[in-house]
């Protein structure tokens, strides 16, 4: 089966990639996937990464949980005589996951389509390879956000959609998050684009910033549709401002923002030389010797030198 799929998002998480996905979603030429975050690829036990599809179908069926979720995802497409998506989403929860399967579910998103799943930040060399045997002109999106701000926004994301608040943890249990596999891979940039690189064309991943989806929206969506082939003279209409996800505002102790700062220091001062920039930014709140940086938006991979 050829593949459709034209693009990968593969992160950062906390780095507005639902945004993105919303935008895109408003754009006529794109026909994006109805469930954002695919996880094909990450299902492997080895990864931080929890996911239905490492389930067989029949455990999947016997799961209360996944099966109301799946039934009310099919009814609520019924009720909106939404037919397409009640196929689609026939396909995605009831159906036995391999490569066919997982191609199926671009077949007919016949404008640019992709899929958006920040935890392919995380993804091994040997994974990254099977997905460039099923889409090898698939183009890859990377959002690089400070770490320290990833970090912490992932700790309260985490903790409130399990209905936590941070001031209720201790500060070893928090620490004991930070240092984790599932928070501290998903903020090691370097890592994720050198894998990316030994097997795509450096020119064909773009890495951009989530500073400059807070600064200028349109701007950043205009460079991101363009490189993946899109009109972006129909951007202009969009609400791009609107936020997607926000986590709830706690104030985090100056013990635990002491820690993630002095954590991810020595990252932000690699990233600063590597890409300039924006990364620059974050380590002048360091340095206030630092000379101002003249940031971009995104820059693809082939501009810059990893090994600095």
């Amino acid at each position: 089966m050829k593949s459709n799929i034209d693009f990968y998002c593969i992160g950062a998480q906390k780095a507005a990639t639902s945004w993105l996905y919303e935008r895109l979603n408003e754009l006529p030429c794109f026909s994006m996937p109805y469930i954002k975050e695919l996880h094909f690829f990450d299902r492997s036990e080895k990864y931080p990464s929890p996911s239905k599809l490492s389930r067989p179908l029949v455990s999947r069926l016997l799961d209360y949980d996944i099966l109301s979720t799946s039934m009310l995802e099919v009814f609520s497409s019924v009720y909106r005589k939404n037919f397409k998506k009640m196929r689609w989403m026939l396909n995605w929860h009831f159906s036995n996951i391999n490569n066919d399967w997982y191609l199926s579910l671009f077949e007919n998103l016949s404008l640019i389509s992709g899929d958006m799943t920040p935890a392919y930040s995380i993804l091994d060399v040997v994974d990254i390879k099977k997905m460039y045997k099923l889409s090898p002109d698939s183009k890859i999106i990377f959002i690089l956000r400070n770490p320290i701000e990833r970090a912490i926004s992932h700790l309260k994301f985490y903790h409130q959609s399990r209905g936590v608040l941070i001031d209720k943890l201790s500060i070893n249990e928090i620490k004991f998050f930070l240092d984790s596999d599932n928070q501290v891979l998903r903020s090691d940039y370097l890592r994720t684009l050198n894998n990316y690189s030994k097997v795509y064309n450096s020119s064909n991943i773009l890495v951009g910033f989530y500073d400059a989806i807070v600064d200028h929206p349109n701007s950043f969506l205009k460079e991101v549709v363009s490189f993946l082939g899109g009109k972006k003279n129909q951007i202009s209409s969009l609400k791009s401002n609107r936020k997607i996800n926000v986590s709830k505002k706690e104030v985090i102790d100056q013990k635990i923002l002491n820690y993630v700062i002095q954590k991810y220091a020595s990252d932000i001062k690699k990233l600063s030389k590597i890409f300039g920039g924006y990364c620059s930014l974050w380590e002048n709140r360091f340095d206030d010797n630092k000379q101002p940086q003249k940031t971009y938006s995104t820059i693809t991979l082939d501009k810059i030198n990893l090994t600095k």
